[in-house]
């Protein structure tokens, strides 16, 4: 299963639209659609996809800025 096939799945597993993945991940919706729809394989994009994604794990965990998390770890 390639990244975008994958990725979609994931959101429609988790109930998330285009909106909420774009509200998620700081891009524009129509940005979600390009990238879902395989037109866009810019990898920030899929990076911020990927997080928006997964962003209820994090959510219910350690704080931002903890060590538990090191893309925002100082």
């Amino acid at each position: 299963m390639d990244a975008v096939t994958l990725l979609r799945v994931e959101a429609n597993l988790r109930g998330l639209t285009g909106r909420d993945l774009a509200r998620r991940a700081g891009i524009h919706e129509a940005t979600v659609s390009r990238v879902l729809n395989g037109q866009i394989t810019s990898p920030e994009s899929m990076r911020r996809l990927q997080r928006a994604v997964h962003a209820e794990l994090f959510d219910a965990g350690s704080p931002a800025g903890s060590p538990d998390d090191p893309d925002k770890a100082a």
